[in-house]
């Protein structure tokens, strides 16, 4: 049955022949076939419920530990390169056009990229700490990195940024899939991911960046460091003897 390739391996295993031998003597009604598309969805959600426990475990050792909270102060100390940046900015002379003036803040680009490494530093953490089982998360982080490092070294591309926003969510969407993380820091992650494409239109729509900052760039600067904080407080909050690595 082809519904039943919804179902994790495991699942599959255990379940399959039983449930296909059911269906064979008496075929599936509509019914039966919508409780086994919210059935998938379910074994996906919680494969500990049929997995061997053996293949879910992800303990880390303690030089894991001290390597991922390493990590995870890295990840905060980006939010403090990235609030670092923009004081710069804010602070960098004032530049006189036609069009109206501008701060030119190219001195802190220096800051932004130092900002960039240390978020990497840490996403290269959750690759550590996130369960194999994680994989949606994993895929996230892999994109994330690339997409970040390539935004801080060339800003005004706004490919590069939509590639880290992309990542950035699908990490934090399959981190609470898999009950990697608490659903505070996911739900904190994916509304970072889902306002800042807004906030930067808004930004780019708004004509020349002026001298002041406004509401729309004062949420430019602010929602970032959720991204920082969220990546890089989950790993500080590891420990060894908790099987998603989260305390």
């Amino acid at each position: 049955m082809r519904l039943l390739r919804l179902y994790p391996r495991s699942w599959r295993d255990r379940y399959g022949a039983e449930l296909q031998s059911l269906f064979e003597a008496r075929p599936p009604r509509l019914a039966d076939r919508l409780d086994l598309i919210r059935g998938a969805f379910d074994a996906h959600r919680h494969p500990e419920l049929v997995a061997d426990p053996r293949t879910l475990s992800h303990r880390l050792s303690e030089d894991d530990v001290v390597v991922t909270r390493r990590l995870g102060v890295a990840g905060i100390a980006g939010a403090a390169a990235w609030a670092v940046t923009w004081f710069v900015v804010s602070t960098s002379p004032l530049v006189h056009e036609p069009g109206g003036s501008y701060r030119d803040g190219s001195r802190a680009l220096p800051i932004l990229l130092l900002a960039g490494v240390l978020l990497v530093a840490a996403l290269c953490g959750q690759l550590v700490m996130l369960p194999r089982s994680a994989r949606l998360a994993r895929a996230g982080a892999v994109i994330a990195i690339p997409g970040i490092l390539l935004w801080t070294l060339v800003p005004w591309f706004a490919w590069t940024a939509a590639a880290a926003v992309l990542g950035l969510g699908l990490l934090a969407y399959g981190a609470w899939f898999a009950r990697a993380w608490p659903w505070q820091a996911s739900t904190a992650l994916l509304l970072m991911a889902a306002a800042e494409p807004f906030i930067a239109y808004a930004g780019a729509t708004g004509g020349p960046v002026g001298p002041q900052i406004t509401p729309v760039l004062a949420l430019f600067i602010l929602v970032p460091l959720v991204a920082w904080l969220t990546v890089g407080g989950t790993l500080f909050a590891v420990r060894s003897d908790d099987s998603t690595g989260l305390a």
